[in-house]
């Protein structure tokens, strides 16, 4: 027992925060084997490190472009499957890999994601300027994406969706330790240990006067669900709780119920907007 807790520690905290990024070079199942097709294209970060990001179209005419920051595992072969759901129901799906994750270049870091959002949000507004953008986030990248999206600037005409995620780095590397009975005694070491830096946790009252979903499953093993709770308190937005749902997991909980309701809420937003 005692090997198997110095061991843990160890691992922890020699990179803790480096253990936010587990991205993989592995090409999982490409959209194309399941039949979604989808564009790639080059762009670059500010230092010049090649990112590499994917747009998959609907068959019929594309009545927005929803715009996926995924999580800390593997890479973007992976996590397309989370939304491409949406692409039948005539919604594009814009994807993209960090630095150190795919077929992207370099090696992950803070500071070096952070650049690959703020250039990879200038790119899709350049490219999808006239369409109708729904930014969403997933554990991992919606806190990438909140801070990026700060600093970049938020838009009235704009969607942000966040799920699963967290707006602080350092109360997630404390909820992890807390939750095994074995490093409960550690975890206000995150406090010391883990960085903040470019997260979003001081600013969440800048996305108040814009339009935001909030989700979170009420059983998230991976990011707590009072992180949910406290990220829509601190955006000042209603927190839609997914009962029963896990890890990103929102839509397929029984066979993807839920799905409707997005679609619908989607919907409701959009009819509300001036017709680009």
């Amino acid at each position: 027992m005692r090997y198997l807790l110095a061991t843990s520690l160890c691992v922890f905290f020699t990179a803790c925060n480096s253990l936010f990024y587990q991205g993989d070079h592995k090409p999982h199942r490409p959209p194309e084997s399941v039949n979604i097709q989808c564009e790639r294209e080059r762009i670059q970060s500010n230092d010049g490190t090649q990112l590499q990001t994917m747009v998959c179209p609907p068959a019929q005419k594309s009545t927005a472009v929803v715009i996926q920051f995924h999580g800390n595992a593997q890479n973007m072969y992976s996590h397309y499957r989370f939304l491409s759901w949406l692409i039948p129901e005539g919604y594009t799906l814009a994807t993209f890999d960090y630095r150190g994750y795919g077929e992207s270049e370099g090696e992950s870091s803070r500071a070096g994601i952070y650049a690959d959002a703020r250039a990879y949000i200038k790119h899709i507004r350049k490219k999808f300027a006239d369409d109708t953008r729904i930014f969403y986030g997933q554990s991992l990248g919606g806190a990438v994406m909140m801070r990026a999206l700060i600093d970049e600037g938020l838009h009235d005409d704009e969607i942000y969706i966040f799920e699963g995620t967290f707006a602080s780095y350092r109360e997630v590397a404390r909820g992890v330790l807390a939750r095994r009975w074995f490093l409960w005694p550690f975890q206000y070491l995150a406090y010391v240990l883990v960085s903040d830096s470019y997260s979003a946790k001081d600013q969440l009252a800048a996305f108040a006067n814009y339009t935001v979903l909030v989700i979170h499953g009420d059983s998230d093993p991976v990011v707590a669900y009072k992180e949910g709770q406290a990220l829509a308190q601190k955006m000042q937005k209603p927190l839609w709780t997914v009962v029963g749902g896990k890890h990103i997991d929102a839509w397929f909980v029984e066979h993807g119920r839920l799905r409707s309701e997005l679609l619908q809420r989607l919907a409701a937003i959009r009819a509300t907007r001036p017709s680009r």
